[in-house]
């Protein structure tokens, strides 16, 4: 509880992010790597933002290759799961493609191959990915500390979603207007049948939907339909 109001008193996602690191290293935790993942994204597709500490820098570097992230398989198991998972139980499992086989290859030779990464969980499905190590293998020893550090990274993931939240609200900020149309276009109203509830011109409608993709970041109706239901911008 502590921790999560340490967290809450903090303004900026950078500020939250080097707290939280902090925490982590003076609990023992030589190396970390945090993904942001925006709604409905893959957790290490290109759009992921990755914050991390203490990794070898020539694996870092090669990490932030989005074609090389796209083969980490880590991620996607850790969700399936729905828990932490160890590094060393994954690597042995026989179901990895070549890919990912390829990117395990890679993290053993960086002498990566005992850790845990977990799945974090925020609003508006904005989703989170730890994955860390204490640089020595994991023991028994070590399950109460790693229930310290998913505790610690959830409060810290929860509060980084809050301040992304605000921060793409206030810059996707809807009129009125603009909140009426992607309310009808999410209810499947063409343009034309918006115009007639409205009492606009077809014209008119256009304009406001060409805003809305503007300000939501998106290109077409199903996307701003998506980001709308994503960010409760549309409410059945």
């Amino acid at each position: 509880m502590f921790i999560a109001k340490q967290f809450a008193k903090l303004e900026t996602v950078d500020g939250v992010i080097a707290e939280w690191f902090a925490v982590m290293r003076a609990k023992g935790v030589a190396m970390a790597g945090y993904h942001i993942t925006p709604p409905l994204a893959s957790p290490t597709g290109g759009t992921v933002i990755v914050r991390q500490f203490g990794f070898p820098p020539e694996f870092a570097e090669i990490y932030d290759d989005p074609l090389f992230r796209a083969m980490d398989p880590v991620a996607g198991i850790a969700f399936e799961a729905g828990r932490p998972i160890l590094w060393s139980g994954l690597y042995k499992m026989g179901r990895l493609t070549d890919d990912q086989k390829q990117f395990v290859a890679v993290c053993n030779r960086h002498g990566l191959v005992d850790g845990v990464s977990m799945p974090l969980y925020g609003p508006n499905g904005r989703e989170g990915y730890l994955s860390y190590s204490l640089g020595r293998p994991f023991g028994e020893t070590d399950y109460e500390l790693a229930i310290e550090v998913q505790t610690i990274a959830q409060a810290a993931h929860i509060r980084v979603a809050q301040l992304m939240e605000a921060e793409f609200l206030g810059q996707a900020k809807l009129s009125g207007r603009e909140k009426t149309v992607l309310q009808w276009l999410a209810r499947g109203k063409s343009t034309p049948d918006v115009a007639t509830i409205m009492g606009l011109a077809p014209d008119t409608i256009d304009t406001y939907t060409r805003r809305i993709y503007a300000k939501l970041g998106v290109n077409d109706r199903v996307a701003a339909i998506v980001v709308g239901l994503t960010h409760g911008l549309v409410k059945f």
